[in-house]
């Protein structure tokens, strides 16, 4: 009964704005930086890069998961109020890991992007903490988008390296 209760609780149309909303943002991204996978492939990369193929199927699997930590943030913070913080700070995240890609591939300025990606993982984990401050399970579903920024600051880092020598 009471999961019932849950499923009625919920705003299923919230959620479906608020994932159409990020992916949307992404995909309209993806247009400033079409051919970045063929860029990516004439880079020198460490050998731990990922290819482009899985790649394209992590990030927006990433964004479809913080769209749902988002959506029960929203609907299950224990107070309304205090939720600014974190709601400000996911959406600065979010623009500045959009932003990147552009930065990297169009730009190339490597060490910018660098920095760039520093700044998604420092919004990312204040996001984190504000919604484990009101729920948990919110903050929970952040980790594996930390976990894939930092593995992409890294191989920034050393394409950074190996590229600008």
């Amino acid at each position: 009964m009471s999961s019932k209760k849950n499923l009625e609780k919920h705003d299923w149309g919230t959620l479906v704005i608020i994932i159409l909303t990020i992916e949307g943002l992404v995909f309209i991204a993806s247009l400033f930086n079409k051919g970045a996978g063929r860029y990516y492939e004439l880079l020198r990369k460490p050998i731990f890069a990922l290819p482009p193929a899985i790649l394209s199927i992590i990030w927006p699997l990433v964004f479809l998961v913080i769209s749902i930590a988002l959506y029960l943030f929203l609907l299950n913070g224990k107070v309304k109020e205090n939720i600014k913080k974190p709601l400000f700070s996911f959406i600065v995240q979010v623009f500045l890991n959009l932003m990147w890609p552009f930065i990297f591939f169009r730009l190339n300025l490597y060490g910018i992007s660098f920095i760039f990606s520093l700044l998604v993982i420092l919004t990312a984990i204040l996001t984190t903490i504000g919604f484990f401050k009101k729920h948990k399970v919110s903050a929970i579903l952040m980790l594996p988008y930390i976990t894939i920024l930092l593995y992409s600051s890294i191989l920034n880092y050393y394409i950074w390296l190996l590229n600008e020598a």
